[in-house]
């Protein structure tokens, strides 16, 4: 993983700095949110499956947040509270890093209105049409997802571990609602993850060249 870091941990030369609306990217146990709007997260799950920071070699930072199970009501996920976090409005870009070593359904990122998960792909629903072929993800519990996702006005494209796998339309409408939690860890409804995140920054803004060079789009690492 040393030669994938994508981005630097609460970057404020980032040129896109005041767009962003969510990022973590834990450089210790603590889990925080970095971005400029410094939401609260909140842990949520029993005492056997509340997700943690843990130390992890693997990681760009040496840690990551640990899901560790999948299988009832009291599954754990983190809220990140209600606002514009929650919405990845006509130019926006959603991006993490994960893995996990369950391929069974698994939600990763959501509101009530929006998810992202995965099956044998990754999975898009509610005004997304992504739909990745088998085999873009690798699911065996050692290796590193990236995956980027990027609205650019009536359009998504999808990149996975550095490469185009869907750039096609959607049907216009925001994504989730500002009215919203949103839920990492968990798509919109009942699908949880079961493994680690190491990254993730939403973007109020469009950040990568437009889809429409998918051909010629390279891969993100600002």
């Amino acid at each position: 993983m040393s030669d994938i870091i994508p981005f630097a941990t609460g970057d404020t030369s980032d040129p896109y700095w005041s767009d962003v609306s969510l990022l973590i990217q834990p450089t210790s146990t603590i889990i925080e949110d970095l971005s400029p709007q410094g939401l609260t997260l909140t842990a949520h799950g029993d005492a056997d499956n509340i997700p943690r920071g843990v130390v992890d070699p693997s990681s760009p930072t040496g840690y990551s947040i640990y899901f560790p199970s999948a299988t009832s009501s009291t599954d754990g996920y983190i809220g990140a509270g209600v606002g514009i976090q929650a919405t990845l409005g006509s130019a926006s870009t959603l991006e993490f890093l994960f893995r996990s070593g369950s391929t069974a359904s698994r939600g990763i990122v959501g509101a009530i209105g929006w998810n992202v998960g995965y099956t044998t792909g990754l999975r898009g629903l509610n005004n997304f049409t992504v739909n990745p072929p088998i085999g873009t993800l690798t699911i065996d519990g050692v290796t590193w997802n990236w995956v980027v996702i990027q609205r650019n006005g009536g359009r998504v494209t999808t990149w996975i571990n550095g490469t185009v796998v869907d750039a096609g339309s959607n049907n216009g409408g925001p994504v989730g609602g500002s009215g919203n939690e949103l839920f990492i860890g968990r798509d919109g409804g009942t699908y949880y993850l079961q493994g680690h995140i190491a990254l993730m920054r939403i973007t109020q803004a469009t950040r990568y060249k437009p889809d429409y060079y998918a051909n010629v789009l390279p891969f993100p690492t600002s």
